[in-house]
């Protein structure tokens, strides 16, 4: 199958990726590629703010398939035109949903003891 190029700033038709509603846009367009089998080249070309309430929204319920990217083992998933602080950025975010996904309760605690210390 074909790779389609997504490139998120014209997507969104903004270089600024700070509003949940954006994030959700590409996500459902990266979603629907990827659940009919299709490949992504999904370009970060041209982005100049990139906000954690976009990256939540964009990785949706595929936060693994973006960290497989990132490490370059996802075949259906590729990151392109990604600066390094971006992809820190994302790699963060995406940790943080998998090990809320995986234990919700522990999770919870965590961020309650560590709002009770800061």
């Amino acid at each position: 199958m074909q790779t389609r190029d997504i490139t998120i700033s014209e997507l969104i038709a903004s270089e600024l990726c700070i509003e949940e509603q954006d994030g959700t846009l590409v996500f459902e367009t990266v979603d629907e590629v990827l659940r009919g089998g299709g490949h992504i080249a999904l370009s970060f070309a041209d982005v100049s703010m990139l906000t954690t309430p976009f990256i939540r929204a964009l990785l949706g319920t595929r936060a693994e398939d973006f960290l497989s990217a990132l490490s370059h083992r996802n075949s259906q998933l590729e990151l392109v035109e990604i600066s390094l602080a971006q992809g820190a950025r994302i790699a963060f975010v995406a940790e943080d949903l998998a090990l809320r996904a995986r234990d919700p309760e522990a999770y919870s605690q965590a961020r309650q003891r560590a709002l009770e210390t800061a």
